[in-house]
């Protein structure tokens, strides 16, 4: 079991201003995290292909019912997403990895 934490190198106050806010009913119209149907057709559902223990659906539902105001900070995150995706041996790697990080 790994218990080590010097990996961490700094951490980050995030503040509510950062984010835009959606209200339950914008949230549940929009069908963010949850359908009305028998079928889950949720933008979360559709988008959510986490595969390690501390992050299922955790990360992804953050990132879709808290989206980011800060343009550039939102760019990155894209770009970060595009890198990744051009690069499919990398991203087997990282997953492969993640898969045996426990939560913490």
């Amino acid at each position: 079991m790994r218990r080590k934490i010097d990996h961490l190198t700094s951490l980050r106050c995030e503040a509510a201003t950062d984010y835009v806010a959606l209200d339950v009913a914008t949230q549940t119209n929009l069908e963010l995290v949850a359908s009305r149907g028998d079928i889950d057709t949720s933008l979360l559902s559709v988008l959510d292909r986490t595969n390690t223990p501390m992050g299922r659906g955790a990360a992804c539902r953050a990132w879709i019912l808290q989206p980011l105001r800060d343009l550039n900070e939102l760019g990155c995150r894209q770009q970060m997403i595009a890198d990744l995706l051009r690069e499919p041996d990398l991203l087997g790697s990282i997953r492969t990895e993640l898969k045996a990080i426990r939560d913490f």
